[in-house]
């Protein structure tokens, strides 16, 4: 093999494992009970005059994008049949939205996430002389036409980030408003402070049909740490290196934890960048190294000054937290 076809072996094969890292779902508690909470409101659709809606919060990294993107990957944008009794002729094919997905503008207002979900279903835009109730109309209109069955709003605190009541019921309105009429329920998803939005309103909090968290793991509390150390375990059985890291060893597992603060998402983003240094570094397995270079070059140099843990010959006996 040249210098280069080596080079290009080492690139192929960083893309390779972030990606599996990246598009890997592995399921634990806390995800299995958010994913199946969805999947039964998605398959509930409207019983009654009115859809109803899931609130899920937790902080940034918690993992409930990856939960949300993973779950509208299973429901892609595909064509249905379509007939007409009357008239075969008219008979065909249409593109049906099962599951729309989007992440709320940010600065945020209701006219900017109703032209927002407009456009992931489709590109041209609602003309700039429609009021908000037209534009909402429409919207609804879309919807309906798609065949659409579950939306899904991503961090919905953009709307209530302001800390003020009128905005806040401003959002509320917004979702009550789609809510009732009863074209699909609604996934809202966002950071705890969405959880104002259900203080501020009794009669949005009254359509809510379940609100699952995604908490970090606590390294304390024995069940946590096992599922922690389990999520490393399939981890990096999906990068795929000839020996393996020793991510969910109990000492390397901890400090893992002490970075990420026992967050998914964080988790996985340090597990991530560690690979990919190993990987250009042509080493058969993540290193001690690679973990204390990654974390160098991604955290500590914003996030305390506790020291990098994976340069520390022992750890504090007590949890600490260096993000």
């Amino acid at each position: 093999m040249t210098p280069i076809e080596h080079a290009e072996s080492i690139e192929h094969k960083s893309r390779e494992r972030a990606a599996a890292l990246k598009n890997a779902f592995l399921m634990f508690p806390r995800v299995e009970h958010a994913y199946t909470e969805i999947r039964n409101l998605h398959r509930m659709g409207v019983p009654g005059p009115r859809a109803e809606c899931i609130v899920l919060y937790g902080q940034s990294g918690a993992g409930k994008s990856h939960i949300l993107k993973f779950y509208l990957g299973e429901h892609p944008t595909r064509r249905v049949p379509i007939t007409d009794g009357r008239d075969p002729t008219k008979s065909g094919t249409r593109l049906q939205d099962e599951v729309v997905m989007v992440e709320a503008p940010s600065p945020a207002s209701r006219r900017a996430l109703i032209d927002r979900i407009q456009r992931a279903m489709q590109p041209e835009p609602l003309p700039i002389r429609l009021t908000l109730g037209e534009r909402r109309e429409r919207l609804v209109e879309m919807l309906q036409k798609a065949g659409t069955r579950l939306l899904i709003i991503d961090e919905f605190q953009h709307l209530i980030d302001h800390r003020s009541k009128r905005v806040i019921l401003e959002a509320s309105d917004l979702v009550k408003s789609l809510l009732n009429a009863a074209v699909c329920p609604i996934v809202l998803s966002g950071t705890p402070e969405i959880l104002k939005i259900l203080e501020a309103d009794s009669q949005l909090r009254s359509r809510v049909y379940s609100i699952p968290s995604i908490t970090p793991f606590d390294w304390d509390d024995p069940s946590d740490q096992e599922q922690f150390l389990g999520y490393l375990v399939e981890a990096e059985a999906c990068l795929k290196f000839e020996k393996t890291s020793s991510l969910s060893e109990p000492d390397c597992a901890r400090r893992i934890h002490m970075v990420s603060g026992g967050l998914i998402g964080e988790t996985q983003r340090l597990v991530s960048a560690a690979a990919e240094i190993a990987t250009r570094a042509d080493l058969p397995c993540i290193s001690n190294e690679c973990l204390a270079l990654a974390v160098d070059r991604a955290w500590l140099q914003h996030k305390g000054k506790q020291g990098n843990p994976f340069r520390q010959v022992t750890v504090p006996a007590r949890q600490v937290e260096y993000r």
